[in-house]
C-alpha cells in the first residue's frame, strides 16, 4: 500500500487532462462514459399551445390566441377580453416546471400607463403573487422579466391586467423554462377539500353573528366551502379552482326581501314575465324572496317554472286567506302543505291575511293620520281574523298579516296572542308593514314573539298632508328596535308597491332617511323622521339574517358561513365602511345563487365565475 499516493495523484491528474488525452506512466485510460455530463435541458417556450383560460374573451379573438406563437406585427392574432380592466389570462403549463423568464407581448392602443400582476401556483398550492410590471405601454411591445433565481414548482400562470388605458389583450405570452426542473410543490393536506371557486383581495361582510370581516371565500358545489384571510383560504385552491381577484370589492350576503310582488304584479306596475321578473332582483342583488300574494293560478304557474329548472331566485309563496280588499278566499291553501326543505328554489311558506286597506281602501288607524283620509278601512272583525290565525295556525302554517295601520296592528297582534296562547311563536307568524305604531304597542312584538317586516324605502321630498299623529307614531323603527332587543325585525320592499327596487337605496333610506330628489339633491328629514333610523348594521341584518329567519331560511343564506349556501353579491364599496350618504351610489357587480353567477353587470366579466 505504499504507492497509494502516486495512485491517488495519478487518478486526479487523469481527471484533469483534455477529453482526448491519455494518462502517463502506462496506466489504463479511463472510460470516456465515465467523464460525461448529462446536458442540462434547454429552456423553451412552455406556453406554447398550452391551455388557456380568461376572465372574458371576444369570439373572434379567443385566449388561445395567447399562445399560438404568432407574433407578427401586422397579424390580426391575439386574445383581447373585450373589455377594460381588470382582466386577466391563465395558462396551464401541464406539469410543475422551473421558469426563468416571462415575456408578454402588447395589444394595446393607446399608449399609456399600465399595471399588470404575474401570479404563479403549483397544482396544490396557493397563488403567489411572483412579479408586477408598471410601465407607459403602446401596441406590440414585449415585457420581459427574469428573477435572480427560477420559480420552482409552478404549474399556472396567471396574467391579471389591474390598470390599462385600453381593452385587455395580449398578442403572444412566452413562459421560458424547463418541465420538472426543481419542481418541489407542496401538497395540500389531504383532508382538506379544494374548492370549485375562491375569492380574495377583497372585503367579505359575513353578517355572522360575530361580523366577522374576511378576506376571501371559498365555494364548493353549491355552498360556501370557508372564510377567512387570503393566505387561510388560499391554501385550498386546487388544479381546477377558479380564482377571482376582487381587487379590494366587497362580497356580502345576497339580499332576502321577505315580502315583494316583483313577480306577479297584480297592477301590471312592471309589465315583466316570471322570467324578467327574476332578472330584474337578480340584478337588484335579491336572492331570496316571498311572494305575498298567491293565488291557486300563480302556484300553478309558478310550479311550472319550477318544473322546468327556470326559478332562479328561492321563492317563498304565501297563498291567500284573503284578498287585498279583504274578501274571504276559504281554506284552499289547505291542499297545498307548507315545505321547509334546505335549499329548495321554490317553497310554499305560509298564508297571507290583510287586516287593512293600503293597495285597496286606506291603512286603519285610531286617527287620523293624512288630512281627509278618514280612519280607514279594517277589513275584518276581530272575530273574522281570530278564525282565520286560528285556522292556519292549527294547520302548521306560518301566518303573515298585512296590518299597516295601528288599528290594524292591534287586531293583528290580538288574533297571534290568542292563537298561540303563551306558547313560543315557532311558526314565526308575522306582521308585515307595521307603519303606524302607538308606543304602547311597541313592546307586544316582542312579548307575543311576532316577527314584524318593515319598509326600507320612505318618501322623504314629499310629507304634505300629514297630521301630528302621523308624526309621532309612524315609520319608527328605531323604537320598535329598541322596544324589542334580540327581536329579529326583518326588511321587506313591498315592490312594486313602495319605492325604488333597488335594495342600497332602501337602506341608505333606513340608515340615513334622507331621499334623491329628481334633480340628484337630497330631501333632509325632519327630526321625527330621522329619528326613526337604523344604523348601517342594523338596517344590513333587516336586509339578511333577520329576513332569512322571517322566512325559515336563516341555516340556508343570510350569512356567509361555511356550509351555507352560496348566494352572495359583489359590490362596488362596502356599506359599512363608507359615508352613509354614498350607500345609495353602491352598484352590484355579481349576482351569485348556490354557487352559480346568476348575473354579471357590463363590464364586471372578471368577477363572474364562469
Amino acid at each position: 500500500m505504499k504507492n497509494l499516493p502516486i495512485l491517488i495523484l495519478l487518478i486526479l491528474a487523469a481527471c484533469t487532462l483534455p477529453p482526448n488525452a491519455s494518462p502517463t506512466h502506462g496506466a489504463s485510460p479511463i472510460p470516456s462514459q465515465a467523464l460525461m455530463v448529462e446536458p442540462a435541458p434547454t429552456p423553451t417556450n412552455l406556453a406554447l399551445g398550452k391551455p388557456v383560460t380568461a376572465s372574458t374573451a371576444l369570439p373572434d379573438f379567443p385566449a388561445k390566441m395567447a399562445v399560438d406563437g404568432i407574433t407578427g406585427k401586422g397579424e390580426a392574432n391575439w386574445w383581447s377580453a373585450g373589455n377594460f380592466s381588470p382582466q386577466w389570462i391563465e395558462i396551464d403549463l401541464g406539469a410543475p416546471a422551473s421558469i426563468q423568464e416571462i415575456r408578454l407581448l402588447t395589444s394595446q392602443s393607446p399608449t399609456g400607463k399600465t399595471t399588470h400582476q404575474i401570479w404563479g401556483r403549483g397544482p396544490n398550492t396557493a397563488p403567489k403573487q411572483l412579479h408586477s410590471f408598471h410601465a407607459a405601454t403602446g401596441d406590440h411591445e414585449w415585457l420581459r422579466y427574469s428573477p435572480a433565481e427560477p420559480w420552482d414548482g409552478i404549474q399556472y400562470i396567471k396574467i391579471e391586467t389591474v390598470e390599462s388605458p385600453s381593452w385587455v389583450a395580449w398578442r403572444e405570452i412566452e413562459i421560458i423554462g424547463v418541465i420538472g426542473e426543481n419542481a418541489l410543490v407542496e401538497l395540500a393536506p389531504p383532508s382538506v377539500e379544494s374548492a370549485d371557486i375562491i375569492f380574495y383581495q377583497g372585503s367579505i361582510v359575513t353578517m355572522d353573528a360575530k361580523m366577522t370581516i374576511g378576506q376571501a371565500l371559498a365555494v364548493k358545489g353549491d355552498s360556501i366551502l370557508a372564510v377567512g384571510s387570503d393566505a387561510e383560504i388560499l391554501a385550498i385552491a386546487g388544479a381546477n379552482t377558479q380564482m377571482i381577484n376582487l381587487n379590494g370589492r366587497t362580497v356580502m350576503p345576497g339580499i332576502v326581501d321577505a315580502h315583494t310582488h316583483i313577480l306577479n304584479d297584480a297592477e301590471g306596475h312592471l309589465g315583466l314575465d316570471l322570467h324578467l321578473a327574476q332578472q330584474l332582483a337578480l340584478e337588484n342583488g335579491i336572492t331570496t324572496l316571498a311572494n305575498m300574494f298567491v293565488t291557486a293560478d300563480f302556484l300553478a304557474q309558478m310550479r311550472a317554472l319550477e318544473a322546468a329548472g327556470e326559478v332562479r331566485v328561492r321563492t317563498s309563496l304565501y297563498l291567500i286567506a284573503t284578498n287585498n280588499c279583504g274578501e274571504i278566499q276559504g281554506d284552499w291553501y289547505k291542499q297545498h302543505a307548507p315545505t321547509r326543505n334546505f335549499g329548495e328554489m321554490l317553497r310554499i311558506g305560509g298564508v297571507k291575511i290583510f287586516a287593512d286597506g293600503g293597495s285597496c281602501g286606506e291603512p286603519a288607524v285610531s286617527e287620523e293620520w293624512y288630512y281627509g283620509y278618514g280612519l280607514g278601512n279594517l277589513w275584518l272583525t276581530q272575530e273574522q281574523m281570530d278564525a282565520a290565525v286560528a285556522a292556519a295556525h292549527t294547520a302548521g302554517y306560518q301566518v303573515v298579516i298585512h296590518a299597516i295601520g295601528d288599528r290594524a296592528i292591534d287586531q293583528a297582534l290580538n288574533a297571534l296572542e290568542a292563537a298561540l296562547h303563551e306558547s313560543a311563536n315557532t311558526l314565526r307568524h308575522r306582521i308585515d308593514h307595521n307603519v303606524v305604531i302607538r308606543p304602547e304597542m311597541l313592546a307586544r312584538y316582542g312579548e307575543i314573539g311576532v316577527i314584524p317586516a318593515v319598509f326600507g324605502y320612505k318618501s322623504t321630498c314629499s310629507l304634505e298632508g300629514i297630521t301630528p299623529f302621523y308624526e309621532a307614531n309612524a315609520w319608527n323603527w328605531r323604537a320598535l328596535l329598541d322596544a324589542n332587543p334580540g327581536l329579529p325585525v326583518a326588511w321587506h320592499g313591498d315592490d312594486p308597491w313602495v319605492g325604488p327596487i333597488n335594495p342600497f337605496l332602501e337602506l341608505h333610506s333606513m340608515v340615513t332617511r334622507t331621499q334623491v330628489a329628481a334633480d340628484g339633491s337630497l330631501c333632509e328629514p325632519p327630526a321625527w323622521l330621522a329619528n326613526g333610523a337604523v344604523t348601517v348594521v342594523e338596517g344590513l341584518r333587516m336586509m339578511t339574517n333577520h329576513a332569512a329567519y322571517a322566512l325559515f331560511r336563516e341555516t340556508e343564506v343570510g350569512s356567509l358561513e361555511p356550509g351555507k349556501l352560496a348566494d352572495l353579491l359583489i359590490i362596488s364599496a362596502n356599506p359599512l365602511t363608507i359615508d352613509p350618504n354614498e350607500i345609495r351610489n353602491i352598484q352590484i357587480g355579481m349576482t351569485m345563487v348556490g354557487g352559480v353567477s346568476q348575473y354579471c353587470a357590463p363590464g364586471q366579466e372578471a368577477f363572474c365565475p364562469k
